[in-house]
Protein backbone atom coordinates (compact mmCIF):
# COMPACT_ATOMS: atom_id res chain seq x y z
CA UNK A 1 0.00 0.00 0.00
CA UNK A 2 1.32 3.45 -1.24
CA UNK A 3 1.37 6.12 1.26
CA UNK A 4 -2.22 8.43 1.56
CA UNK A 5 -1.64 11.64 0.75
CA UNK A 6 -1.23 13.12 4.35
CA UNK A 7 -0.13 16.66 5.23
CA UNK A 8 2.56 17.07 7.38
CA UNK A 9 2.89 20.52 9.77
CA UNK A 10 6.00 22.52 9.10
CA UNK A 11 8.66 22.12 11.60
CA UNK A 12 11.52 24.95 12.76
CA UNK A 13 14.84 24.81 12.09
CA UNK A 14 15.60 24.52 15.33
CA UNK A 15 13.30 20.86 15.94
CA UNK A 16 15.06 19.53 13.43
CA UNK A 17 17.56 17.40 15.65
CA UNK A 18 14.34 16.01 17.03
CA UNK A 19 14.32 13.23 13.60
CA UNK A 20 18.33 12.87 13.88
CA UNK A 21 19.25 9.26 12.43
CA UNK A 22 19.92 8.06 16.06
CA UNK A 23 16.73 8.83 17.48
CA UNK A 24 14.32 7.76 14.56
CA UNK A 25 13.87 4.07 16.24
CA UNK A 26 12.29 6.03 19.01
CA UNK A 27 9.77 8.05 16.90
CA UNK A 28 9.32 4.58 14.91
CA UNK A 29 7.85 3.21 18.52
CA UNK A 30 5.92 6.05 19.55
CA UNK A 31 4.31 6.11 16.15
CA UNK A 32 3.30 2.56 16.05
CA UNK A 33 2.09 2.80 19.70
CA UNK A 34 -0.31 5.24 19.25
CA UNK A 35 -2.18 5.92 22.59
CA UNK A 36 -1.26 2.32 23.90
CA UNK A 37 -0.52 2.88 27.32
CA UNK A 38 1.39 -0.25 27.38
CA UNK A 39 3.57 0.44 23.93
CA UNK A 40 4.23 3.82 25.51
CA UNK A 41 5.56 2.48 28.42
CA UNK A 42 8.41 0.69 26.81
CA UNK A 43 10.13 3.68 25.11
CA UNK A 44 12.95 4.73 27.02
CA UNK A 45 13.45 8.81 26.61
CA UNK A 46 16.24 10.50 24.77
CA UNK A 47 17.55 12.60 26.75
CA UNK A 48 16.87 13.83 30.58
CA UNK A 49 16.93 17.86 31.46
CA UNK A 50 18.49 17.88 35.01
CA UNK A 51 18.25 20.28 37.02
CA UNK A 52 21.18 19.23 39.70
CA UNK A 53 20.59 22.39 41.60
CA UNK A 54 17.97 24.88 42.54
CA UNK A 55 20.69 26.86 43.95
CA UNK A 56 22.52 29.98 42.35
CA UNK A 57 25.33 32.15 43.69
CA UNK A 58 24.43 35.02 41.32
CA UNK A 59 20.46 36.66 40.71
CA UNK A 60 20.61 37.80 37.61
CA UNK A 61 17.84 40.62 36.21
CA UNK A 62 15.82 39.41 33.88
CA UNK A 63 16.97 35.75 34.33
CA UNK A 64 15.68 33.13 31.28
CA UNK A 65 14.85 31.04 33.88
CA UNK A 66 13.05 33.34 36.71
CA UNK A 67 11.43 30.50 38.25
CA UNK A 68 14.89 29.40 39.69
CA UNK A 69 14.48 31.63 42.35
CA UNK A 70 11.26 30.52 43.68
CA UNK A 71 11.99 26.55 43.25
CA UNK A 72 14.84 27.54 45.57
CA UNK A 73 12.13 29.23 48.00
CA UNK A 74 9.84 26.62 47.85
CA UNK A 75 12.19 23.83 48.86
CA UNK A 76 13.52 22.34 51.37
CA UNK A 77 17.22 22.92 52.26
CA UNK A 78 17.89 18.57 51.53
CA UNK A 79 16.46 19.39 47.99
CA UNK A 80 18.45 22.25 46.95
CA UNK A 81 21.18 19.43 45.26
CA UNK A 82 19.91 16.01 43.57
CA UNK A 83 21.32 13.46 45.87
CA UNK A 84 24.38 11.27 44.33
CA UNK A 85 21.96 8.00 44.07
CA UNK A 86 19.48 9.94 42.33
CA UNK A 87 22.61 11.19 39.58
CA UNK A 88 23.62 7.70 39.81
CA UNK A 89 20.61 6.37 38.94
CA UNK A 90 19.74 8.38 36.08
CA UNK A 91 23.29 8.12 34.33
CA UNK A 92 23.06 4.29 34.98
CA UNK A 93 20.03 4.04 33.70
CA UNK A 94 21.09 6.30 30.45
CA UNK A 95 23.79 4.20 29.77
CA UNK A 96 22.00 1.04 29.56
CA UNK A 97 19.20 2.42 27.81
CA UNK A 98 21.69 4.48 25.28
CA UNK A 99 20.12 7.55 25.89
CA UNK A 100 21.44 10.14 23.84
CA UNK A 101 22.12 13.22 26.15
CA UNK A 102 21.50 15.17 29.10
CA UNK A 103 21.20 19.01 29.61
CA UNK A 104 22.47 20.25 32.82
CA UNK A 105 20.97 22.91 34.47
CA UNK A 106 19.80 24.57 37.67
CA UNK A 107 20.33 27.32 39.43
CA UNK A 108 24.13 27.20 38.49
CA UNK A 109 25.06 23.62 37.87
CA UNK A 110 28.46 24.54 38.94
CA UNK A 111 27.59 24.49 42.86
CA UNK A 112 26.50 21.03 42.70
CA UNK A 113 29.14 19.35 45.12
CA UNK A 114 29.60 16.41 43.40
CA UNK A 115 29.41 18.18 39.76
CA UNK A 116 33.22 16.76 38.84
CA UNK A 117 32.09 13.47 39.51
CA UNK A 118 28.91 14.05 37.96
CA UNK A 119 30.18 14.65 34.56
CA UNK A 120 33.34 12.42 34.44
CA UNK A 121 30.29 9.88 35.16
CA UNK A 122 28.58 11.35 31.79
CA UNK A 123 31.65 10.97 29.96
CA UNK A 124 31.85 6.74 31.00
CA UNK A 125 27.74 7.12 30.31
CA UNK A 126 29.08 8.40 26.67
CA UNK A 127 26.61 11.23 26.82
CA UNK A 128 26.44 13.91 24.64
CA UNK A 129 25.98 17.45 26.77
CA UNK A 130 24.80 20.72 27.47
CA UNK A 131 25.40 23.08 29.96
CA UNK A 132 24.33 26.69 30.67
CA UNK A 133 26.31 27.97 33.99
CA UNK A 134 27.24 31.83 34.95
CA UNK A 135 31.18 31.16 34.84
CA UNK A 136 31.79 32.03 38.13
CA UNK A 137 32.95 28.57 38.78
CA UNK A 138 34.56 27.33 36.58
CA UNK A 139 38.19 27.84 37.55
CA UNK A 140 37.01 25.63 40.33
CA UNK A 141 36.22 22.69 38.18
CA UNK A 142 38.06 23.12 35.27
CA UNK A 143 39.55 19.41 34.72
CA UNK A 144 36.28 18.06 34.80
CA UNK A 145 34.96 20.53 32.34
CA UNK A 146 38.03 19.62 30.03
CA UNK A 147 37.27 15.98 30.49
CA UNK A 148 33.43 16.38 29.73
CA UNK A 149 33.43 18.95 27.21
CA UNK A 150 36.73 18.16 24.94
CA UNK A 151 35.88 19.20 21.22
CA UNK A 152 35.76 15.01 19.96
CA UNK A 153 32.60 14.61 22.55
CA UNK A 154 30.78 17.16 20.04
CA UNK A 155 29.09 19.04 23.17
CA UNK A 156 28.28 22.37 24.05
CA UNK A 157 29.43 24.42 27.23
CA UNK A 158 27.62 27.60 27.44
CA UNK A 159 28.73 30.25 29.50
CA UNK A 160 26.32 33.41 30.06
CA UNK A 161 27.66 36.72 29.52
CA UNK A 162 24.65 39.48 29.77
CA UNK A 163 26.46 42.64 30.89
CA UNK A 164 30.12 44.20 30.61
CA UNK A 165 32.50 44.70 33.46
CA UNK A 166 31.13 48.35 34.93
CA UNK A 167 27.37 47.12 35.35
CA UNK A 168 28.05 43.64 36.25
CA UNK A 169 28.22 43.57 39.85
CA UNK A 170 24.66 45.31 39.53
CA UNK A 171 22.83 42.77 36.86
CA UNK A 172 23.64 39.53 39.15
CA UNK A 173 22.68 41.84 42.74
CA UNK A 174 26.29 40.57 43.72
CA UNK A 175 28.38 43.72 44.94
CA UNK A 176 31.13 41.49 45.28
CA UNK A 177 30.56 40.02 42.00
CA UNK A 178 33.60 40.45 39.25
CA UNK A 179 33.32 39.58 35.52
CA UNK A 180 36.79 39.32 35.23
CA UNK A 181 36.50 35.91 36.80
CA UNK A 182 34.28 34.52 34.61
CA UNK A 183 36.35 35.80 31.62
CA UNK A 184 39.40 34.57 33.14
CA UNK A 185 37.66 30.98 33.75
CA UNK A 186 36.43 30.74 29.65
CA UNK A 187 40.31 31.71 28.64
CA UNK A 188 41.09 28.41 30.80
CA UNK A 189 39.06 26.70 29.14
CA UNK A 190 39.83 27.82 25.95
CA UNK A 191 43.80 27.43 26.26
CA UNK A 192 42.79 23.71 26.87
CA UNK A 193 40.95 22.78 23.79
CA UNK A 194 37.40 23.42 25.26
CA UNK A 195 34.79 25.11 22.53
CA UNK A 196 33.50 27.20 24.88
CA UNK A 197 30.22 29.12 23.44
CA UNK A 198 29.54 32.66 25.01
CA UNK A 199 25.62 33.72 25.16
CA UNK A 200 24.02 37.35 25.24
CA UNK A 201 20.14 38.39 26.25
CA UNK A 202 19.84 41.36 24.97
CA UNK A 203 17.83 43.74 26.58
CA UNK A 204 16.02 46.85 25.23
CA UNK A 205 14.47 50.05 26.60
CA UNK A 206 11.36 48.41 26.20
CA UNK A 207 12.17 44.93 28.23
CA UNK A 208 10.26 45.19 32.17
CA UNK A 209 11.42 41.84 33.02
CA UNK A 210 12.49 41.66 36.76
CA UNK A 211 13.94 44.84 35.91
CA UNK A 212 16.57 44.19 33.66
CA UNK A 213 18.40 47.24 32.40
CA UNK A 214 19.40 47.84 28.76
CA UNK A 215 22.01 46.22 27.65
CA UNK A 216 22.55 46.93 24.08
CA UNK A 217 24.70 49.43 24.37
CA UNK A 218 27.24 47.24 26.02
CA UNK A 219 26.93 44.52 22.94
CA UNK A 220 30.67 45.81 21.11
CA UNK A 221 32.28 45.73 25.10
CA UNK A 222 30.95 42.36 25.32
CA UNK A 223 32.09 41.00 22.34
CA UNK A 224 35.68 42.15 22.77
CA UNK A 225 35.46 40.06 26.21
CA UNK A 226 34.34 37.00 25.07
CA UNK A 227 36.30 37.30 21.78
CA UNK A 228 39.64 37.94 23.71
CA UNK A 229 38.75 35.20 25.95
CA UNK A 230 39.02 32.51 23.14
CA UNK A 231 35.26 31.67 22.57
CA UNK A 232 34.68 30.05 19.43
CA UNK A 233 31.10 31.22 18.83
CA UNK A 234 29.20 34.34 19.85
CA UNK A 235 25.63 33.71 20.46
CA UNK A 236 23.24 36.66 20.52
CA UNK A 237 19.79 36.46 21.73
CA UNK A 238 16.67 38.32 22.04
CA UNK A 239 15.03 39.24 25.39
CA UNK A 240 11.80 37.26 25.16
CA UNK A 241 8.29 37.56 26.46
CA UNK A 242 7.84 34.50 29.02
CA UNK A 243 4.22 33.71 27.62
CA UNK A 244 4.33 34.34 23.72
CA UNK A 245 8.11 33.51 23.89
CA UNK A 246 8.30 36.32 21.28
CA UNK A 247 11.15 38.65 21.26
CA UNK A 248 10.52 42.58 22.77
CA UNK A 249 10.01 45.11 20.10
CA UNK A 250 13.27 47.22 20.01
CA UNK A 251 13.55 50.97 19.22
CA UNK A 252 14.71 51.63 15.32
CA UNK A 253 18.36 52.53 17.05
CA UNK A 254 18.54 49.63 19.27
CA UNK A 255 17.98 47.29 16.58
CA UNK A 256 20.58 49.36 14.47
CA UNK A 257 23.32 48.66 16.77
CA UNK A 258 21.91 44.58 16.72
CA UNK A 259 22.14 44.37 13.09
CA UNK A 260 25.33 46.06 12.94
CA UNK A 261 27.68 43.84 15.02
CA UNK A 262 29.83 41.92 12.51
CA UNK A 263 29.43 38.17 11.32
CA UNK A 264 33.05 37.71 13.18
CA UNK A 265 35.52 39.54 16.28
CA UNK A 266 39.03 38.45 15.84
CA UNK A 267 38.64 34.72 14.95
CA UNK A 268 35.05 34.80 16.89
CA UNK A 269 32.02 33.37 15.16
CA UNK A 270 29.19 36.16 15.65
CA UNK A 271 25.97 34.17 15.51
CA UNK A 272 22.65 36.37 15.74
CA UNK A 273 18.79 34.52 16.55
CA UNK A 274 16.49 35.81 13.57
CA UNK A 275 14.34 37.64 15.38
CA UNK A 276 12.08 38.00 12.34
CA UNK A 277 11.46 34.00 12.61
CA UNK A 278 11.05 34.29 16.19
CA UNK A 279 7.93 36.98 15.48
CA UNK A 280 6.47 34.53 12.96
CA UNK A 281 5.87 32.19 15.35
CA UNK A 282 2.76 31.00 15.77
CA UNK A 283 0.54 32.49 19.38
CA UNK A 284 -0.37 30.13 21.62
CA UNK A 285 -4.32 30.50 20.85
CA UNK A 286 -3.29 29.33 16.92
CA UNK A 287 -1.79 26.23 18.15
CA UNK A 288 -3.65 23.39 18.17
CA UNK A 289 -2.08 21.20 20.78
CA UNK A 290 -5.10 18.18 21.14
CA UNK A 291 -1.76 15.72 20.50
CA UNK A 292 -1.96 14.31 24.12
CA UNK A 293 -0.07 12.40 24.87
CA UNK A 294 2.50 15.39 24.06
CA UNK A 295 5.31 13.30 21.90
CA UNK A 296 8.32 15.80 23.20
CA UNK A 297 7.33 14.67 26.55
CA UNK A 298 7.96 10.68 25.81
CA UNK A 299 11.00 11.93 23.98
CA UNK A 300 12.48 13.81 27.37
CA UNK A 301 12.09 14.15 30.69
CA UNK A 302 12.75 17.08 32.94
CA UNK A 303 14.19 16.10 36.33
CA UNK A 304 13.72 18.35 39.29
CA UNK A 305 16.48 18.16 41.90
CA UNK A 306 13.99 16.99 44.41
CA UNK A 307 13.46 13.86 42.18
CA UNK A 308 10.05 15.23 40.57
CA UNK A 309 9.68 14.03 36.91
CA UNK A 310 8.44 16.57 35.08
CA UNK A 311 6.68 16.38 31.41
CA UNK A 312 7.87 20.13 30.06
CA UNK A 313 10.38 22.45 31.17
CA UNK A 314 7.56 25.08 31.28
CA UNK A 315 5.96 23.76 33.67
CA UNK A 316 8.45 23.13 36.62
CA UNK A 317 7.07 23.21 40.17
CA UNK A 318 3.55 22.70 38.77
CA UNK A 319 2.19 20.00 40.84
CA UNK A 320 -0.60 19.01 37.78
CA UNK A 321 2.21 18.20 35.78
CA UNK A 322 4.48 15.79 38.09
CA UNK A 323 3.95 12.49 36.12
CA UNK A 324 6.30 10.43 38.59
CA UNK A 325 8.85 11.08 41.31
CA UNK A 326 12.07 9.02 42.22
CA UNK A 327 14.07 8.11 45.43
CA UNK A 328 16.86 5.74 44.76
CA UNK A 329 17.44 3.22 45.71
CA UNK A 330 13.78 2.50 46.75
CA UNK A 331 12.17 4.02 43.53
CA UNK A 332 14.19 4.08 40.70
CA UNK A 333 13.85 6.28 37.50
CA UNK A 334 13.17 2.92 35.37
CA UNK A 335 10.85 1.77 37.69
CA UNK A 336 9.02 5.07 37.53
CA UNK A 337 9.56 5.45 33.57
CA UNK A 338 8.38 2.32 32.15
CA UNK A 339 4.89 2.16 34.44
CA UNK A 340 1.55 2.55 33.21
CA UNK A 341 1.02 4.67 35.99
CA UNK A 342 3.16 7.12 34.14
CA UNK A 343 1.91 6.79 31.12
CA UNK A 344 -1.87 7.61 32.62
CA UNK A 345 -0.34 11.04 34.33
CA UNK A 346 0.83 12.14 31.14
CA UNK A 347 -2.39 11.14 29.01
CA UNK A 348 -4.30 13.11 31.71
CA UNK A 349 -1.92 15.84 31.17
CA UNK A 350 -3.80 17.82 28.76
CA UNK A 351 -2.22 20.25 26.14
CA UNK A 352 -4.85 22.26 25.53
CA UNK A 353 -5.67 22.85 28.60
CA UNK A 354 -2.46 22.80 30.80
CA UNK A 355 -0.83 24.93 27.97
CA UNK A 356 -3.80 27.04 26.21
CA UNK A 357 -1.76 30.14 26.98
CA UNK A 358 1.31 28.59 26.54
CA UNK A 359 3.24 29.17 23.00
CA UNK A 360 5.01 25.99 22.15
CA UNK A 361 8.06 26.67 21.24
CA UNK A 362 8.00 22.52 20.16
CA UNK A 363 4.73 22.87 17.98
CA UNK A 364 5.77 21.46 15.01
CA UNK A 365 7.45 18.49 16.27
CA UNK A 366 4.44 17.35 18.34
CA UNK A 367 2.05 18.17 15.42
CA UNK A 368 3.97 16.42 13.00
CA UNK A 369 4.16 13.29 15.27
CA UNK A 370 0.63 13.14 15.93
CA UNK A 371 -0.24 13.37 12.48
CA UNK A 372 1.97 10.68 11.68
CA UNK A 373 0.76 8.15 14.43
CA UNK A 374 -2.68 9.48 13.56
CA UNK A 375 -2.37 8.50 9.72
CA UNK A 376 -0.34 4.85 11.09
CA UNK A 377 -3.17 4.03 13.46
CA UNK A 378 -6.09 4.62 10.66
CA UNK A 379 -4.20 3.33 7.54
CA UNK A 380 -1.87 1.00 9.41
CA UNK A 381 0.77 1.99 6.58
CA UNK A 382 4.24 1.44 7.19
CA UNK A 383 4.79 3.28 4.46
CA UNK A 384 3.30 6.64 6.46
CA UNK A 385 7.06 5.78 9.01
CA UNK A 386 8.85 5.83 6.25
CA UNK A 387 7.59 9.21 4.41
CA UNK A 388 7.93 10.88 7.38
CA UNK A 389 11.67 10.08 7.77
CA UNK A 390 12.63 10.55 4.48
CA UNK A 391 10.98 14.27 4.76
CA UNK A 392 13.16 14.98 8.09
CA UNK A 393 16.42 12.80 7.19
CA UNK A 394 18.87 14.93 9.15
CA UNK A 395 22.53 13.86 9.85
CA UNK A 396 23.13 15.54 13.26
CA UNK A 397 24.41 13.90 15.46
CA UNK A 398 23.35 15.99 18.27
CA UNK A 399 19.42 15.87 19.78
CA UNK A 400 19.83 19.79 21.17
Amino acid sequence: MSAPNIQMPRITQKETTFFNRVNQSRIVQMIQAGRNPELLSRISPSYFNIDITWRCNNNCRGCIDATAVRRKVDQPDSELDMSWEMCQDLLSYAKDNSMLGAIIQGGEPLLHPRIDDFLHACVDANLVLRMVTNGTKISEHADAIVAAFAAERKCTFRVSVNTDEAHYADFVRRSSADLSQVISGIRTLTSRGVPVVASTVYFGENFSGDGAPENISQLSRIGELVAGAGVFKWLILPGRDPVTKGPVPLTKSEMEVVDGLPGEIGGTKVVKADRHQLERQMPAAAQNKDYSPCPASLLRVVVGSNGNLYSCTEHIGDERAIVGRIAPPEVTFSSVWHSIDRVKRQLAFDPRRECASITCDRYGINSTIDTARDGYAKFGCPSIIAHLLKDHDYTSDLFF
